[in-house]
């Protein structure tokens, strides 16, 4: 008797151990899409990958707590549990799909978590740093994402090469608690982000675009192997979206632009222009050897001399390397010849009328003929004066002679008749 009651309160138990795993862990997750821990206010959006998008209606001090809406193509979701996030209950958005071979078959997968993490209080406006994390939902194209949801083991002081330019490496593993490791991604050799985390915590990296948080790029370090030859990290959910933007407005001239030639005793400038602000490093090289270096310069113009040139032709070129690894390029040459050479200074002439100017007096028309022979055989016909095609200054000259020659006339018949 004892026996039995005791094989039924372990049965019991069994099932009470199994349906609470089953409600703690009820659902799947597809690939991490977008993961971000940003700080929002009451009444924002915060827009999402596939279409979705979170609304932070009203915070709350304690907890923090929010009232938050999902949307999906600016429609609200209706199947929502509850609205209500707190720090130890996020707001879990979870769908039901069918099985296609299957209609019985059916299975939850988890869109969307929202974690309220702390409270922040401001001058201008309270706000509280939520953590959002967004899975795929299958029933939607990702056409957006170059990698998604794969798994990869790296070596410490080795890097793991992704798309577009971007790698993954591994500094160092903590030998003594084997749980954190040390991370850095980097583009076009660039370094965009240094990170310490805990195994099990995402790494990411995110730009904002347009005031709104995108993810690039994430990686869950699931792992670490440590002896005496190797050390290692494994990683899951790799993912990586495409993210492209354009070359930065830049430019690079000599002081004097109409030239390509210098002489070997003059002093040259060089000078180049950045008409952006997100520019993490701005560096010149004169045939490949940097002569100018700038750290995080800010939009404007910036100058460079050019000393002690050999004779021939050489190269500059400015490179602008913005915050996220994009590199932009400029070049330009320019011949340095003796100091003897002609190298076709300006005339006085050319100095007092330029080159488009040439054609003032050839446009001014002060009479035509009524009629007469080009000397090919073709008439012309008369035309009257034509001032259509005269430039403004010509007409000006032209006034001027006809004033001076009025009051000349005006002398003359003055004379006559006294």
């Amino acid at each position: 008797m004892k026996n039995s009651k005791l094989l039924i309160l372990l049965v019991l138990c069994l099932v009470f151990i199994f349906s609470v795993s089953c409600t703690a862990a009820g659902y799947e997750k597809n690939a991490l899409v977008h993961y971000s821990e940003s700080e929002i206010e009451a009444g924002q959006t915060v827009h999402l990958e596939q279409g979705y998008s979170i609304k932070i209606v009203d915070i709350g001090k304690s907890g923090p707590s929010s009232f938050i809406e999902i949307y999906h193509d600016d429609h609200e979701v209706d199947d929502l549990d509850d609205n209500i996030a707190r720090n130890d209950s996020p707001i879990e958005y979870i769908i039901t799909i069918e099985d296609d071979d299957d209609e019985d078959n059916e299975t939850d997968y988890l869109l969307l978590s929202i974690t309220p993490l702390e409270y922040i209080e401001r001058s201008d406006s309270n706000r509280v740093k939520f953590k959002i994390e967004q899975y795929l939902d299958v029933r939607y194209d990702i056409d957006e994402f170059l990698l998604v949801d794969e798994s990869k083991s790296v070596r410490v002081g080795e890097s793991l090469e992704l798309e577009e330019g971007y790698a993954l490496e591994v500094l160092d593993i903590d030998r003594n608690s084997k749980d954190k490791v040390s991370l850095r991604l980097m583009r076009n050799d660039f370094s965009l982000i240094d990170d310490e985390i805990e195994i099990g915590d995402i790494f990411y990296y995110n730009r904002e675009i347009d005031g709104q948080p995108m993810t690039i790029f994430t990686a869950r370090p699931v792992n670490s192997f440590v002896s005496t030859h190797s050390e290692v990290v494994f990683f899951e959910q790799i993912s990586q979206r495409e993210y492209l933007v354009g070359d930065k407005d830049i430019d690079l001239f000599l002081s004097d632009q109409d030239k390509s030639a210098v002489k070997q005793d003059e002093i040259t400038v060089v000078r180049y222009y950045i008409g952006d602000d997100d520019v993490q490093e701005a560096i010149v090289s004169l045939n490949n050897d940097i002569i100018d270096r700038r750290n995080s310069p800010q939009q404007g113009t910036y100058s460079v001399l050019l000393e002690d040139l050999d004779l021939g032709e050489h190269e500059i070129e400015l490179e602008v390397v913005a915050s996220d690894g994009t590199r932009s390029f400029k070049e330009i040459s320019i011949t340095v010849v003796d100091s003897t050479v002609d190298i076709g200074e300006p005339s006085l002439d050319d100095e007092i009328i330029p080159e488009n100017t040439s054609s003032i007096f050839d446009n001014l028309k002060f009479w035509s003929s009524d009629s007469g022979d080009t000397g090919n055989g073709d008439e012309i016909e008369d035309e009257g004066y034509d001032l259509s095609d005269t430039p403004p200054f010509a007409l000006i000259l032209l006034g001027v002679l006809l004033v001076f020659g009025g009051i000349a006339a005006l002398i003359v018949y003055v004379f006559r008749i006294s």
